[in-house]
């Protein structure tokens, strides 16, 4: 066929792959099925993907109910009426593999993507505060991690 080629990909593009396919892109887990025993019920169910069950479906009947959701689902951030002047965009970005790699390049890359998704949210949004949410394992902990990755207590420094 036209325009595909035969040869063995680059390390290049079997890195594009790799990033497109990747947990933090592609969301695998969060989209997956998950089997689900509640502890207290001993209830056996299976949740069709996290991030529709809780955050979609739910944020989709708020929708239904309130005036000032603007924009949900469409842009990499959101977009709600604070008053009948000016509107807010907000976006949320997890980067807690790559801060355990590499603290500050890991929020480096959670700020640029928050940002970077601001500034295209409809016609152009205008960042004017950044926020951070750093989750991590117990500083005190003393499991096993891979051998790649900093203890939480080097993190937290």
């Amino acid at each position: 066929s036209v325009g595909i080629s035969t040869n063995a990909p680059t390390d290049v593009e079997l890195e594009c792959l790799a990033q497109t396919w990747s947990e933090h892109c592609k969301h695998k887990i969060f989209a997956s099925k998950i089997h689900h025993i509640d502890t207290e019920t001993n209830e056996d169910s299976i949740i069709d993907s996290l991030f529709k069950t809780h955050i979609m479906n739910p944020t989709h009947d708020m929708a239904k109910e309130v005036d000032w959701l603007l924009s949900v689902f469409h842009d990499n951030s959101g977009v709600i009426a604070w008053n009948d002047d000016w509107s807010v965009c907000m976006k949320a970005e997890t980067h807690n593999s790559p801060s355990a790699l590499d603290p500050y390049g890991g929020a480096m890359t959670g700020i640029v993507g928050v940002n970077r998704d601001i500034l295209g949210t409809g016609l152009g949004a205008r960042p004017i505060a950044n926020t951070d949410v750093f989750c991590f394992g117990p500083p005190t902990g003393t499991g096993g991690l891979p051998s790649t990755l900093f203890h939480p207590s080097r993190v937290l420094r």
